[in-house]
């Protein structure tokens, strides 16, 4: 087995299926990057639907073909995971009606995703947004590399006349096993309600 070629496949698995969250999946297509006090780096990648597809089968038949080890994570399916933790929940009950509303979104788009529910998905994105776009993509990565997202810890970040940030602590699994994550969540107003516009994920370490 040709172990780098390996170990790239994987990581792309999870920097596609980070940004939505995920991600998604890292954040897909062009796309402004958040601005954060965490003084990191970050980078948008835009990846063709080909290579996606071509790289998450490789990745998995690779996964299925290989054998257990005992020290392995433990496979997705045997991980029970809901959608928020009881501090989550706790930060948006307190919040104001605005920073609510926004927290809200966040928190139902990881539901969709944990729930397989594409309309759901799309509901929680700005018009506007590059993940809306790419959305197909995007969900069909979520299927094959069945990722689930637990949101940890929200935090609302900085605000500008288009934008409001929010700092995202998630724990997300897939067919690799789990992982830590930290992103920032871009929103811009639809009407009267904040929609997701782009992700930007910052930090990943294995759980």
């Amino acid at each position: 087995m040709n172990i780098l070629n390996s170990l790239r496949e994987v990581a792309m698995i999870k920097i596609l299926c980070l940004s939505l969250g995920l991600s998604l999946i890292s954040a897909c297509g062009p796309g402004p990057v958040a601005n954060n006090n965490n003084n990191t780096n970050s980078v948008n990648v835009n990846i063709s639907e080909a290579f996606i597809s071509d790289a998450v089968k490789k990745a998995l038949e690779k996964e299925k073909n290989t054998p257990k080890n005992p020290t392995d994570p433990v496979s997705s399916t045997e991980l029970p995971i809901k959608n928020t933790s009881d501090q989550v929940d706790q930060e948006i009950q307190t919040a104001t009606a605005s920073d609510s509303q926004a927290l809200s979104t966040i928190v139902a788009s990881s539901a969709a995703i944990n729930n397989r529910d594409y309309n759901s998905l799309f509901d929680t994105l700005h018009p506007d947004s590059p993940l809306s776009e790419q959305l197909g993509i995007i969900y069909d990565s979520i299927i094959e590399a069945d990722l689930y997202h637990q949101l940890t810890n929200l935090e609302i970040g900085e605000q500008n006349s288009e934008f409001l940030y929010i700092d995202v602590e998630r724990l997300t699994r897939n067919v690799f096993g789990m992982t830590r994550e930290k992103a920032i969540y871009q929103l811009k107003q639809s009407g009267n309600s904040w929609k997701i516009f782009n992700i930007t994920l910052y930090s990943q370490v294995q759980a």
